[in-house]
């Protein structure tokens, strides 16, 4: 792994704060861990840092040896992942990494990733048919 600077202590706080909101906004839709959730909470939370004017990506790809999709933040030289401990209670509820993690391969970002998720996954999963809550998330947050 490369050495990277960490992310900013008002940023990681700013993420793990929309964590919590989206684990209260769809606490009867989705378990705590988010699991199934990947898309919906990633697809937020970058729109959540691009609001804030902060340079982030929603990666679509592939963790580990999953042969399921999975869905994650890139922030410069940074993963930020807030499904990952449904994999593994080993990871925290916001996990950040370099991008060079060989647990994380990218496959598709922004635009296409968001336009293949709301076409070829199931409808429980994309944020376009979460978006009134996430619209709701992204309302709660403090500029």
């Amino acid at each position: 792994m490369s050495t990277t600077l960490p992310l900013a202590a008002d940023v990681t706080e700013f993420i793990a704060n929309l964590r919590g909101k989206l684990v209260e906004c769809f606490e009867t839709v989705f378990p705590a861990d988010l699991e199934c959730a990947c898309a919906v909470s990633s697809y937020t939370l970058y729109r959540a840092l691009r609001a804030r004017g902060i340079s982030a990506s929603f990666v679509q790809g592939f963790f580990e040896h999953e042969s399921e999709d999975h869905c994650w933040v890139r922030i410069n030289e940074h993963i930020v992942d807030i499904t990952a401990c449904q994999f593994s209670r080993q990871f925290p509820a916001v996990f950040i990494t370099t991008v060079d993690d060989s647990r994380y391969s990218p496959c598709r970002a922004d635009r296409e990733a968001l336009r293949d998720i709301n076409t070829n996954w199931p409808t429980e999963q994309t944020p376009r048919n979460h978006r009134h809550r996430i619209a709701r998330v992204l309302k709660t947050l403090s500029p």
